[in-house]
């Protein structure tokens, strides 16, 4: 197993543990590494307590720009991956 194939696979076993109602895909930019913080549009930043994130992800650094799944409501942000 290469290390993509580990990523979707750990991707999946995050998606199992959240509701499954989700809509879409947002674009985040890392505004702070330490502590984590994302800004997600104008209104929203995100904390790392406000987010699950994929575990292959160990690392950010000021400026990133990062994909989050977001749920119908707003309320879940899975950060899967950064771009």
């Amino acid at each position: 197993m290469d290390k993509q194939d580990n990523q979707f696979n750990n991707f999946w076993s995050i998606m199992d543990g959240v509701n499954h109602n989700v809509d879409c895909y947002s674009i985040g930019e890392v505004i702070s590494n330490n502590p984590l913080l994302v800004k997600l549009n104008d209104n929203i930043q995100l904390d790392r307590n406000d987010m699950l994130i994929n575990t292959t992800l160990t690392s950010f650094e000021i400026g990133d720009r990062v994909v989050f799944l977001t749920s119908v409501d707003q309320q879940q942000f899975i950060l899967v991956c950064k771009v």
